[in-house]
């Protein structure tokens, strides 16, 4: 089990061209969000942006019509026909550079058979899947043989068990991580107190920071955006989960240094992924 240093991630990080523009740093697509879950989807478009991607499109339920654009007015914006929850997925989807899916989705029966249809016929380039992605998997299981290649799986361990099934032990756990990145050729982010990043070649790699503040609702919205920003930027897939995984946990605990652990709230992490950007980079 390898563990993730500062030192280690800082020679992953892409230096910016200063003659560059937003092109060279990706086109995400973020789909979620359903009706009392708005903020799901605003946290990880947020996080998104804030790490980095040159362009984000997210698409919500029409609902949010009014709200997502002031909350986020940086992103794209494109609208489901369904004032409450997804209904249909976007078909285009050449043009961006990653993608991710789940937070706030929800899983009515209306956006898990759009799930459903997308998944079979989308195409085959790596997904950030998250939450009720995750939970519309453990209800049809026979979607993962259409998941591409390389794909990201973010849960935390009760989406894993619905997902692989109960495990008792910790070393059973880890088996059955192991096995279903192998199986599907996939990176499971196996979300808890210390963070294990299960690699299809059997590496595993274990987050050596973080606080117990982060148990919040939303940081693991935050940790999508963050893993799709850097995906879409070109990173490969295990990059863009470890380097993610890190620049959220480093994020975290310069946001408890501020607010203490007991008042931190998603929204600190995002305001601090500039700040461990600099750690990482700092020598």
């Amino acid at each position: 089990m390898l563990p993730l240093t500062t030192e280690f991630i800082r020679t992953k990080i892409h230096f910016r061209n200063p003659e560059s523009h937003k092109g060279d740093y990706g086109h995400a697509l973020f789909v979620g969000g359903s009706l009392g879950k708005i903020g799901a989807a605003i946290l990880a478009s947020k996080a998104c942006m804030r790490t980095g991607v040159g362009l984000l499109t997210s698409y919500v339920p029409a609902g949010a019509k009014y709200i997502f654009p002031t909350a986020i007015p940086e992103a794209i914006t494109l609208f489901d026909n369904n004032k409450d929850e997804i209904t249909s997925f976007p078909s285009n989807t050449e043009k961006y550079t990653a993608i991710g899916i789940g937070c706030g989705l929800g899983i009515s029966q209306l956006t898990a058979c759009a799930f459903e249809n997308w998944i079979k016929t989308q195409p085959q380039s790596p997904i950030v899947f998250d939450a009720d992605a995750l939970n519309i998997f453990s209800q049809n299981k026979s979607l993962l043989e259409f998941v591409p290649q390389n794909s990201i799986f973010t849960p935390h361990i009760r989406e894993f068990e619905r997902i692989v099934g109960t495990f008792s032990s910790l070393e059973e756990q880890t088996k059955k991580a192991l096995k279903f990145a192998e199986k599907y050729t996939v990176f499971v982010v196996l979300k808890s107190h210390r963070t294990k990043i299960f690699c299809p070649n059997g590496t595993i790699f274990e987050n050596i920071f973080g606080n117990a503040g982060m148990a919040t609702a939303g940081s693991g919205d935050v940790l999508t955006g963050i893993i799709l920003s850097l995906l879409a930027q070109n990173y490969s897939p295990e990059e863009a989960a470890i380097i993610g995984v890190v620049l959220h946990s480093l994020a975290g605990d310069l946001a408890a240094k501020d607010v203490s652990e007991q008042a931190l709230i998603a929204s600190d992490i995002i305001e601090n992924i500039g700040k461990a950007y600099l750690t990482l980079l700092k020598k």
